[in-house]
């Protein structure tokens, strides 16, 4: 199964921002909230050790997959 994540660097460490309906449920494990939460790089060597493979989109500042 395909993950489509965004890649940002925030404060200086990547952080992965999920961008379809499956990573963003996957993202709300382990939350009591109904925010989606980031990714992070250990996080994303665990989804493909279990089989996910991940499709990075582009980041565009001012772009319509910016979020506010």
């Amino acid at each position: 199964m395909k993950l489509k994540l965004q890649m940002r660097m925030v404060y200086g460490r990547p952080l992965y921002y999920p961008m379809c309906p499956i990573s963003k449920n996957l993202s709300l494990l382990g939350h009591n909230d109904d925010l989606v939460h980031t990714f992070s790089l250990s996080d994303i060597k665990l989804l493909k050790e279990a089989g996910f493979q991940i499709e990075l989109i582009p980041y565009i500042v001012g772009g319509e997959n910016e979020r506010p």
